[in-house]
């Protein structure tokens, strides 16, 4: 047995019928949106860290150059490995350094400099320890640089 419909429940079915497809229409669209700029972002972040990739590179070069030089200073019994040490770190202290333009990491070089020209100048520290506070620093910043951001995540709560 049919039930007869009549015009305006049909009516009233088709136009619920049509709004619920724009509705997923529009939240469909919405979604796509929500995440093509999140895929965007990331691959923003890709894009600036490959850019950044070869500076990164020689910048980490340059830490272990340097670190290399003032833990032989600060460690090394052999007087000529002290003697190269000692050049190769005023070469780096007069040019590289300054390309990097980095204050904390001149500050702590200047400070080991300072010491390493004037025992008076050292402040309570040892040429061993600006050494390793200066390795810290190196790599903290090193591994700062490299650190690729997590995506921002959407999450639902159920209520």
């Amino acid at each position: 047995m049919r039930l007869p419909l009549d015009e305006g429940w049909t009516r009233t079915v088709d136009a619920l019928a049509k709004l619920a497809t724009a509705a997923a229409i529009i939240i469909g669209g919405g979604w796509t949106l929500i995440q093509y700029n999140l895929n965007r972002a990331d691959q923003l972040r890709a894009q600036q860290l490959e850019a950044s990739k070869p500076f990164l590179e020689r910048r980490l070069e340059f830490y272990i150059e340097l670190t290399t030089a003032t833990s032989t200073i600060a460690t090394s019994n052999n007087q000529a490995e002290v003697a190269q040490a000692k050049d190769k770190f005023w070469i780096l202290y007069s040019g590289p350094l300054r390309v990097l333009e980095e204050p904390e990491l001149q500050t702590r070089v200047q400070a080991y400099a300072d010491c390493l020209e004037d025992t008076s100048k050292c402040k309570g520290a040892s040429l061993a320890q600006l050494s390793q506070n200066l390795a810290v620093f190196a790599g903290n910043s090193a591994g700062n640089q490299w650190r690729f951001a997590a995506p921002v995540q959407l999450r639902a709560v159920a209520q």
